[in-house]
């Protein structure tokens, strides 16, 4: 439905916490580890990988990933141990390697960046979730011909959701969309409002 039930603005002052700032639509911040979902979509429907397509995941080894300019990544625990490193892209996202999505994503569009990032604006990720009057922020997704902001590095920190800021609101309406079997809607704060008893139109 779109309808968020509750939503908590607290910030710690001292000993107190306070709610003063809309954080779950006014704050932008990178992701990390949730935006492997983005990535994986477009894996899966730009790029037609196969969920079982395989990589070494360096068993919480330091892997170094890229030609000419090599960005070190690391899971921060042993994904694939039973495996001996080589996992799915089921195990991957169960187990939030870093490792699997930034060699699936740079394997996938190394050759061409602006594809996975134009995949990532069809999922919405460049644009705001319909609560511009309440002041909602603009997500930040970089794209290649930004010289000053698109580095080497850049398409694979954005698979592992660095790079990129969005809100946790626009995080939250993509895995809404999931589960609403890829029907994509936006938040509702409020379904009604009421006077004295009775329902305002």
């Amino acid at each position: 439905t779109g309808d968020i039930l509750a939503m908590a603005n607290l910030r710690r002052h001292g000993n107190k916490c306070y709610e003063d700032w809309d954080y779950a639509y006014r704050t932008r911040m990178e992701p990390g580890s949730t935006f492997k979902l983005a990535t994986a979509i477009t894996l899966l429907e730009d790029a037609k990988m196969s969920p079982n397509k395989r990589y070494h995941t360096g068993l919480k080894r330091v892997v170094k990933i890229g030609d000419k300019h090599k960005t070190e990544v690391i899971d921060d625990h042993e994904i694939g141990k039973k495996t001996k490193g080589m996992v799915d892209m089921r195990t991957a996202f169960a187990e939030s390697s870093n490792v699997y999505f930034t060699k699936a994503a740079y394997e996938t569009y190394k050759d061409d960046p602006a594809r996975f990032i134009n995949s990532l604006k069809r999922l919405h990720l460049d644009r705001r979730v319909g609560l511009e009057e309440l002041n909602e922020r603009q997500s930040h997704l970089p794209s290649p011909d930004q010289k000053k902001i698109w580095h080497g590095s850049s398409l694979v920190n954005i698979a592992y959701g660095y790079a990129v800021e969005v809100t946790p609101m626009q995080t939250l309406t993509l895995y809404n969309a999931v589960a609403n079997n890829g029907r994509m809607v936006a938040p509702r704060l409020i379904s009604r409002i009421e006077r004295g008893g009775e329902e305002k139109h």
